[in-house]
């Protein structure tokens, strides 16, 4: 049994992995249009598109950027196996460790956070913990993420839940074969209790992953498959469904891809690996949400393999409007209300912020 979760275990963070890359790799063969849905539409476009300014500008070699997170007037940048602070119009790092074992040791970062006191989480998904830094960039220490009693997949994502306590998603696949996204609150000395647990989408648990946002002490979550929301309240309430965005944009999973998934199914046997990683008919479009201080929401959602589209929607989740008409093809990070593109030069990485005035 334990065998059987191990490989499990190695399917799920290949086809995890396979996720991420694919939105961005160009393919001839079944190319969408990326203006153009398959299913449902698109925010219109403005009037007046939003401008963007130069936040900071990294030295050549840093590797390419994993997460961005904002909080007040610091932005952190994640890296493949470091961090950045961006502070004052002054960039502060790399901080992280490359060499294993040792402190400060980033193995494979996928999300970042930014506590109110200034404290820094890295969720290390290499490591199944989170790294904890103090507001200059000094290493703290490490917290461990709870797998669970079956086959977890490596964790997604890290937010900073109330008093300023790193929460961690992960999914988790129980003995009995559930699969469910799970939301973890971490003590500072590696406890953890379970905030709250979703039953992923039979099948396609693997992509069926809500994201998160905090606003105003309530944890906001957007389904990536059919943009469904809700809400999670601390004190008593618990989980609350906010409805669904009307006619969400979709695109077709082309053929070329459902045909490199199978294969990998294949040459891992089936059987549980394809029970939780069958690929959806459509895209999984939402890939990042925040919500701005006046209650709207940001939402960045993929056009097919190769385009990234940020859109404006009201606290109800109705499209007000898009940043460009065919998406982009640059990295798109959405954190603390604000939206950042990354674009990579030749001996430089430059990270910009749009300006959204208004909604």
């Amino acid at each position: 049994m334990r065998a059987a979760h191990g490989l499990l275990w190695s399917f799920l963070a290949l086809v995890a992995a396979l996720l991420a890359t694919l939105h961005l790799t160009r393919s001839d063969e079944g190319r969408e249009d990326p203006s153009t849905p398959d299913q449902g539409a698109l925010a219109p476009l403005p009037d007046r598109l939003p401008s963007s300014l130069p936040l900071a500008t990294l030295e050549g070699g840093a590797g390419s950027v994993q997460d961005v997170a904002a909080r007040d007037g610091t932005v952190a940048v994640l890296m493949d196996q470091s961090w950045y602070l961006v502070r004052n119009d002054s960039v502060l790092g790399p901080f992280g460790d490359a060499v294993a074992g040792a402190p400060g040791w980033l193995s494979r970062p996928v999300s970042i956070a930014i506590a109110s006191d200034g404290r820094t989480f890295v969720l290390d998904a290499g490591r199944r913990a989170v790294s904890v830094w103090g507001a200059n960039g000094v290493w703290v220490g490490d917290v461990p993420v709870p797998g669970g009693d079956g086959a977890p997949l490596p964790p997604a994502q890290v937010v900073v839940g109330p008093s300023d306590q790193a929460q961690v998603l992960s999914l988790q696949i129980d003995l009995d074969g559930d699969a469910r996204w799970v939301l973890h609150g971490l003590g500072p000395e590696g406890g953890a209790e379970v905030w709250f647990s979703i039953a992923a989408r039979e099948g396609v648990a693997v992509f069926d992953r809500p994201l998160l946002a905090y606003h105003d002490g309530r944890l906001h979550g957007v389904n990536a498959l059919d943009h469904a929301s809700f809400a999670w309240y601390p004190e008593g309430d618990g989980l609350r469904p906010l409805g669904r965005r009307p006619e969400p944009p979709l695109w077709i999973v082309p053929r070329r891809i459902r045909r490199e998934h199978q294969q990998m199914i294949s040459a891992f046997g089936g059987g549980a690996p394809a029970a939780y990683s069958q690929l959806p008919a459509m895209w999984p479009s939402v890939r990042d949400v925040t919500v701005r201080r006046d209650g709207s929401v940001l939402m960045l959602v993929t056009a097919g393999e190769d385009r990234q589209h940020i859109e404006l929607l009201t606290a109800a989740l109705v499209p007000r409007w898009r940043f460009n008409a065919e998406g982009f093809t640059e990295p798109v990070f959405l954190d603390g209300g604000r939206a950042f593109m990354v674009e990579v030069k030749m001996a430089e990485t430059v990270i910009s912020e749009f300006v959204i005035n208004g909604g």
